[in-house]
């Protein structure tokens, strides 16, 4: 068994009696995001712009955050703006592997669209919200399975093609199909839930869903199986790359820098439009912005993030590598995200150090 996962696999008893308090008579279940933090992110809650929250702090230090006051706007017909507020609950656990911490809501739809994730967002400056590759999803499940000694089955699940169509299947498979199924069509598994029952009995051992978006969901079974096997064993995967990304800003006494490669598994950049749609990526990302330098022979592109003034150049290297060199002033958050955004709606890629020796004349 992964040792990872064994030194993960264990839930304070009263943290799990607060969580399972909490959870009682809970009509949809839970849903989860994780975020890492170099400090408890109650601190920035309190500081998040249009946010209101009152906090209450329980058994084994888990916290209660109730009446959330969030004040969202949309547009009515006449294109006017209109306020509301939702108001919703959740808790905030700090989790076993280090700077993690789960926020935890058993409110659904729209305090979790427009609550939750919002204030998340909003506080993304200081806390680093967990994201999975395809690949990393498939191993958090697997590792899952062969713990509990038991057999998935997927419910429902969401692939996606490189050109973002969207396939919703209904259809009852295995892990692997779901896969395999999904290389078959050059697409990314983008979420699925799943029943995990006890292969002899048939009895259920747990009935929960995960996405890329590090969206985790609860419905039935082993809450502890839920916390300790999907929560913190996507964290220790993920906090990994995390650190990874810490401390890459350029020096601003000598002017070294701190270069990360991303291989890609295929040369997506030889593909035909290849540059045009990584180009099309990077003008999505909300709050950013990107200046060209060169197309030829290979791509120079900055980066520049509005929301806290993270700047990057990227080079590509080659055929299947992008190095992103992150400038003087580089939030590894913004990094992450960054990185994230590449990986969701461009091609999967391995982030590794990079050695190599850029001279940059453009800051």
């Amino acid at each position: 068994m992964d040792e990872s996962w064994s030194s993960n696999f264990r839930v304070d008893p009263a943290d799990l009696r607060e969580i399972s308090n909490y959870l009682t008579f809970a009509r949809f279940g839970a849903t989860a995001f994780v975020g890492f933090a170099p400090g408890h992110p109650a601190t920035y809650l309190h500081h998040a712009r249009g946010f209101s929250v009152q906090e209450q702090t329980l058994e084994g230090g888990v916290k209660f955050f109730s009446r959330n006051k969030i004040k969202t706007q949309s547009r009515d017909a006449e294109g006017h703006r209109v306020y509301r507020e939702v108001t919703g609950t959740f808790l905030l656990k700090k989790l076993v592997t280090p700077n993690a911490y789960v926020f935890l809501t058993k409110d659904s739809g729209q305090y979790i669209n427009d609550g939750l994730q919002r204030l998340l967002y909003r506080i993304r400056q200081n806390l680093t919200r967990l994201r999975l590759a395809s690949g990393e999803m498939r191993e958090i499940v697997s590792a899952l399975v062969n713990h509990s000694s038991g057999r998935l089955v997927v419910r429902r699940s969401i692939v996606r093609n490189k050109r973002q169509e969207t396939t919703v299947s209904y259809e009852t498979e295995l892990l692997d199909e779901l896969y395999s199924k999904a290389t078959a069509e050059d697409a990314h598994v983008h979420s699925f839930a799943f029943k995990l029952q006890h292969k002899r009995t048939g009895k259920l051992i747990l009935n929960a869903g995960l996405n890329r978006e590090g969206r985790f969901s609860f419905h039935d079974g082993d809450l502890s199986l839920f916390v300790a096997g999907l929560l913190e064993h996507a964290s220790h995967i993920v906090k990994k790359k995390a650190d990874l990304l810490q401390n890459r800003a350029r020096s601003e006494n000598t002017g070294e820098i701190n270069p990360i490669r991303v291989t890609f598994e295929e040369p997506v950049f030889d593909k035909k439009d290849g540059v045009k749609a990584f180009l099309r990526i990077l003008g999505r990302i909300r709050h950013g912005e990107f200046t060209i330098f060169h197309r030829n022979p290979y791509l120079h592109v900055s980066f520049f993030d509005f929301f806290d003034g993270s700047e990057f150049d990227l080079f590509v290297e080659s055929s299947d590598t992008l190095i992103i060199v992150p400038q003087f002033q580089a939030n590894p958050s913004s990094l992450f995200r960054l990185c994230q955004k590449i990986s969701e709606n461009f091609q999967e890629g391995i982030i590794s150090e990079d050695t190599a020796t850029i001279r940059i004349t453009t800051i």
